[in-house]
């Protein structure tokens, strides 16, 4: 996950302002890197007056500026079903400073809201201007994965598949940390997909799996129990049943395999993520025997339901 601006964040989440009080004198206005400012002075070119509130669609992460408006106090909502990691931090600020002081990072609860900080100015009797930047990312980083307890292959009762690409692998899973510790497992299109860990579902999206890739597909994002997210690539969009927030069961159906997968033939991509301190990754786990012991995913490995 790289940096983002304040409105083009994590794929599928979005985050948005909302402004208390706004004076006829503040200016409000975003530059080409996507950097909101906030000024007593007017912007470059044509002049924008601050607006009240951002648009009322898709509000999911919200900042609220409150306060006097060259004394903002600013605060969070977290409306999302898990977890956030927050990151708040400073452009240029002209005779204004922050208390607590920037960047700040915070673990905001799903549906919470908490405090971040607030602007003061150093000379009351001089011009004043600031920006800031934020971004998010799922899950809490001090989650810790619950190993001892191998996850349950990701496919119908009595049921076996191999395993066609695993960690590290040179196909695909080797180029990013998002990837590194994900497996491919083929399967007849249409085949449908289970939870291989309870937990709540928290996306749905069609995106893509990592940035470097080219093409988008349809994935689910489940969040566990232990903080970790299991993610499910390459579905039906239409074959998914589900909503966010849902409490997902081991062994549930999810959703159906689609047709191909980024000109491939049909597969599952499965991987178990962690946010490791403002970025997403995959990390090692263990799925389940015939027997219910524990493997280690490699390229090649049948993997039997125990079911």
């Amino acid at each position: 996950m790289s940096n983002h601006p304040l409105i083009a964040l994590v794929p599928g989440l979005l985050l948005l302002l909302a402004s208390g009080h706004v004076a006829a004198q503040m200016y409000k206005y975003q530059d080409e890197d996507g950097i909101w400012h906030f000024s007593d002075n007017p912007p470059p070119g044509e002049q924008r007056p601050s607006q009240k509130d951002s648009p009322p669609d898709e509000k999911q992460v919200i900042i609220h500026r409150q306060g006097e408006e060259d004394a903002p106090i600013f605060e969070v909502s977290n409306t999302l079903p898990m977890p956030i990691q927050l990151e708040f931090s400073a452009g240029q600020m002209q005779n204004m400073r922050a208390d607590p002081p920037l960047p700040l990072r915070k673990v905001i609860g799903a549906g919470s809201r908490e405090p971040l900080t607030r602007f003061a100015k150093i000379d009351p009797n001089a011009p004043w201007s600031y920006t800031y930047r934020t971004r998010f990312v799922p899950g809490n980083p001090a989650a810790e994965h619950l190993t001892g307890k191998p996850y349950l292959p990701p496919f119908s009762p009595h049921k076996e598949f191999s395993i066609a690409q695993a960690f590290n692998g040179k196909t695909s899973h080797n180029s990013h940390a998002l990837t590194r510790y994900a497996i491919d497992i083929p399967m007849p299109a249409d085949s449908t997909v289970h939870a291989a860990r309870s937990g709540t579902l928290v996306e749905m999206k069609t995106g893509k799996l990592s940035p470097e890739r080219r093409q988008k597909t349809f994935y689910v994002r489940i969040l566990h129990r232990d903080g970790t997210f299991g993610l499910y690539a390459h579905l039906v969009p239409d074959s998914v049943k589900l909503f966010t927030g849902m409490t997902i069961n081991r062994g549930q159906v999810i959703g159906r395999l689609g047709s191909a997968a980024e000109g491939k033939s049909p597969h599952l991509h499965f991987a178990v993520q962690k946010n490791v301190g403002m970025q997403l990754e995959s990390i090692p786990f263990e799925v389940t025997s015939l027997e219910g012991t524990p493997q280690t995913p490699k390229t090649g490995l049948l993997l039997r339901h125990p079911l």
